[in-house]
């Protein structure tokens, strides 16, 4: 049977534990946007209320971002002869490395030795330069690379506020450009097309959030372990409580 003391160091060491513990936990932060302009000869459509393509963006605060792409049913991601399929910056111009593409051998890595890529110039029709990338491996349409594209990049420091930079001589700049070609229902192509992750009010969350960050498993069992130990703690204080009225009592 646990003494009054032993009861008493439980509780503390569960306590101690929920706060050096969630103090160290660090939830996943989650951005999402949208892309809603094009340079498409004769206007392919998109706009803040038809967007061309949805990409989250989650930072695992350990250096490490997974970006995932899905477009609208109408377009396609290509490769149409810019430099980059998709592109963005970064702030700071750090050394990254690709993990995890899908679809996998679809996409090499523009000016890098892959799975490294250094920050360099990559010109995306009127959106202008970005410093990275990543490109469809077989141009034009009949090489499309489907409705979806996810990968991660890692790098020293990395976080998600570092993709908050726009583009160079871009009309407009673009945070992001995505190459895609828009489909008609029959099955033809209507125009190769870049889309611009814009500032766009109630859609678009970079640089700022538009999600609230929620606890990781690790943190609530933490906060659980900390709560029993609280209890612990005040089943223990009512039990010396008892203990000492009774030998008033008896004296």
């Amino acid at each position: 049977m646990m003494t009054r003391s032993g009861l008493l160091a439980a509780a503390l060491v569960a306590m101690g534990t929920m706060a050096v513990g969630i103090g160290e936990v660090r939830a996943d932060i989650i951005r999402s946007g949208v892309f809603t302009s094009d340079h498409c000869t004769g206007d392919c459509g998109v706009s803040t209320t038809n967007p061309g393509a949805l990409i989250t963006v989650t930072d695992h605060q350990n250096g490490t971002l997974d970006f995932s792409i899905l477009t609208a049913p109408d377009y396609v991601i290509i490769g149409s002869g810019f430099q980059a399929s998709f592109a963005f910056n970064l702030i700071g111009n750090p050394l990254i490395t690709y993990s995890n593409v899908v679809p996998p051998g679809t996409y090499s890595i523009p000016g890098g030795i892959a799975p490294n890529q250094n920050a360099g110039s990559l010109m995306v029709d009127g959106f202008g330069n970005f410093e990275y990338g990543i490109d469809v491996i077989n141009n034009g349409f009949g090489s499309n690379a489907g409705h979806t594209l996810s990968f991660s990049i890692s790098g020293s420091g990395l976080d998600i506020t570092d993709l908050a930079e726009f583009s160079t001589g871009g009309s407009p700049p673009a945070l992001m450009a995505l190459d895609v070609a828009r489909v008609s229902s029959g099955g033809a192509i209507t125009g190769a097309i870049d889309l611009s992750a814009q500032l766009t009010p109630g859609q678009q969350c970079f640089p700022g959030p538009c999600t609230t960050d929620v606890p990781e498993p690790s943190a609530l069992a933490l906060l659980g372990g900390g709560l029993l130990g609280l209890g612990t703690l005040f089943s223990f204080l009512r039990w010396r409580r008892r203990d000492d009225d009774c030998n008033a009592l008896a004296s």
